[in-house]
This record gives C-alpha cells, structure tokens and sequence, in this order.
C-alpha cells in the first residue's frame, strides 16, 4: 500500500514536466491530445482541449489559456448544422473533422460549452462572449433534442462519451453531470434565466435518479431504481433494462465538483477501501472490472476502431487515468478531503517516476500490476498531475470557484 513515501522533489518534478507536456501540445489550432503521430491523437479534441485549457486558467499559464482560446475557436468554426461540436479536429491541410467514429460523442459540445464559457468568465473575454452566444445555444438546443423523450435526461449511445470503447449507454451520470455544468456557467455569464431554471431543474434530476434515498421521488424508471443496490457513491447509468451500479470514477468526480453528494464523506470512506483493494492509490476509473465471463463483456469485445484496448485492468475497463484522478481530487478538496486527494498525488507521481523513460506521461495505467500503456506523452495525463497541484494548494478553494 503506497503512503506519504513520496519525496516533495519528486512531486514537484513531475508538476513541472506536466506543464511541459502541454506546453508540447500547443498548435496555432489549438491543443492536442497528443503530439505523437499515433491514431488520431494529434488532433484538437473538444474534451481534451478544453480539459487541459481549464488547467491552464487554473494554474494562470498564459500560453495553456491562449491555446485553449484557438481550441474553442477552431472546434467552433466546424460546429454542425444543428449545433454539435466536432469531437476533434485535425490539424493537417486539409482539416479532417470527426464527430465519432462508430458513435457520436456527446461529450464534446458539452466540453465545449463549458471551456468557452470559462474562458469568457475568467479572461473578460466580451468579443468571444458575443461572438459565442448563438453557438451556445445552438449547442444547448441539440442537447435537449438529444433527451429522445423530453424528460430532461440525455439519451448516450453506445460508446458515445470519452470512454468510447466502454459499455457507456443510456442515461449515463457522466453526461447529465456535464450539462448541468454548462447550464450553470451558462447562465451565470449569460444571465439567462431558462439556463439557471434548467440547471436547477437537472440538479434536481440527477440527485434524485443517481443515488438511493429513501423517500426520494420523481425517479425516472421508478421499478428500477427500486431494485438497484444503494452505494456511497452515485451510479454509473440506467435505462429501461436498469441500472448499472459499478463506480464511474469521472461522473463521481463532477458529482463533487458540483455539490450533488448529500453524504460525500461516504465516497471518500469507498475510495480507501478502493485503494485497499488496489494495493495503490492509482485507482481504476470504472469498477469492477468487466472479465470475460460477464454478460457486460460481449459489449466490449468488438467495440474499437484501430486494436482491441480493454482487456481486464485495462484502458476503460480498470485502467487508471490521472486525468480523472486529478478532477478527482479537485472535488474531494472541494469538501475539504485531502488525505485522498494527497495519496493521488503521491501515487502519480510514484508512476510517472518508474516509467521508462521516467516521466513518458502515458495515458494509463493498468489497475492489476500499475505497469504503464497507452499513448505517451497526452495532455490528459499532464492535466491530471496540474489538477492535483491545485487540490492540495493552500488556497484550493479559492481557486476552485474560477469554475462556478
């Protein structure tokens, strides 16, 4: 079990390499996922991006934040007719655009949504507010039109979100949790009113659908959140078969961020038997592990475009993503619960010291043996090491509230 072992040098180095790595991703287009010439990672990805310019706003990195501005730009200039944003775009002559692959990806406009409405709340940025008030809205309108039934849940394809070659599906947490985010930053730099309604609304969904209360109503899909088995955490989605109730490290992490945990100390308390569990604190970002013998696996086995990722402990399936360890930690000091969010932080840094070369930034690492894969070097992974620097700064809070 991995405790306070890790040197203050150590942690330090590998902040400073983080901000190198995205430093390496910057193109007059905007950020890369990664500037290794490997798939389709050199190219500018909504989520990606804006992920890595929030870090930037964050730590007040001047050339992250300019970036991130040429990112929203650049995403912008090739949203659809009915208002999606590209889920990346490349950066070679001539431009491929891509909104998914085998699936749309919902995720990307709501990114989207959120970084630019960042960006124009923390940089005063009136020209890009004005320029971006009808984007925005186009981009709300195609996410209310992607409810499919009109009762205020986004409906995910198969694979539809970041976790792409995963079992995501239906009305997953994740996606719910990220467009109450872009109503609420919306409204606020707006200050429209159908935007704070509609948060408070979806507020009130999403605590009321994701997690077992007694007493609780409007539930979606009353006989099935009946039947699924409490947790200290918020589940990971439902749809007319059910709930799926295993861990979605990302979802919970914005259930933090957003104040949505009636009992958040019950989730910490989950994340050390987690890291018990382990063995570490790299832990898995979807758990349990999906295994060959479960019925979840016939999902998985021919959902990829380029190789076959998720064997067990792997990539989505039990891997171990920084990035999401970092917003992770974000949400825990957001409630100030730092012994977690301080593990993390050594346990990263742990990881990136014992790769080869030390400090490669991989995209994952495997939940079984801690033993690196993936694409190296990504931002993702850069951005998780910055966000867990400002969760254990002094003046965490303070900093947290540039995203409310």
């Amino acid at each position: 079990m991995q405790g306070n072992t890790t040197t203050k040098p150590l942690i330090v180095e590998a902040q400073k390499r983080a901000w190198q790595v995205l430093e390496g991703c910057i193109t007059s287009e905007g950020i890369l996922a990664s500037p290794a010439n490997h798939d389709n990672y050199r190219r500018v990805w909504a989520r990606d991006s804006m992920i890595a310019g929030i870090a930037g706003l964050l730590g007040n990195h001047s050339s992250v934040i300019e970036a991130m501005v040429q990112s929203v730009i650049t995403l912008q200039k090739h949203q659809a007719a009915n208002g999606q944003i590209p889920s990346n775009v490349g950066i070679d002559a001539p431009q491929t655009v891509s909104f998914g692959s085998l699936a749309g990806r919902v995720d990307a406009t709501t990114w989207w949504v959120i970084g630019a409405c960042l960006l124009i709340s923390n940089q005063k940025e009136s020209a890009l507010k004005q320029a971006l008030a009808q984007p925005i809205a186009k981009a709300f309108q195609v996410l209310k039109d992607w409810e499919m039934n009109g009762r205020g849940f986004i409906y995910t394809p198969l694979g539809g979100n970041w976790a792409d070659e995963y079992i995501s599906e239906g009305y997953n947490l994740y996606d719910q949790c990220l467009r109450l985010w872009a109503l609420r930053i919306a409204g606020k730099v707006y200050e429209n009113e159908q935007y704070i309604a509609d948060a408070a609304a979806l507020t009130t969904l999403i605590v009321n659908n994701y997690y077992y209360q007694e007493g609780s109503s409007n539930h979606y899909h009353a006989v099935a959140y009946q039947k699924a088995e409490p947790k200290p955490y918020f589940w990971f989605q439902f749809g007319p078969q059910g709930y799926d109730t295993r861990f979605d490290m990302a979802a919970n992490a914005l259930v933090l961020m957003l104040e949505l945990h009636p009992e958040p100390t019950k989730l910490e308390e989950y994340l050390k038997e987690l890291a018990l569990t382990q063995g570490r604190w790299m832990l898995p970002v979807f758990y349990p592990v999906i295994q060959e013998t479960d019925p979840e696996w016939f999902l998985l086995e021919r959902n990829y475009s380029y190789s076959f990722k998720n064997k067990p402990h792997h990539f989505h399936n039990g891997g171990c993503w920084p990035v999401f360890m970092g917003w992770l930690g974000l949400g825990l000091a957001k409630h100030g619960l730092l012994g977690a969010t301080q593990n993390m932080q050594e346990a990263i840094s742990e990881s990136l010291a014992a790769e080869e070369p030390p400090f490669s930034f991989h995209e994952y690492w495997a939940g079984d043996n801690n033993v690196p894969g993936g694409v190296k070097p990504l931002a993702y992974t850069a951005t998780g090491v910055v966000l867990l620097q400002i969760a254990t700064q002094l003046n965490c809070n303070e900093v947290i509230k540039k995203l409310f």
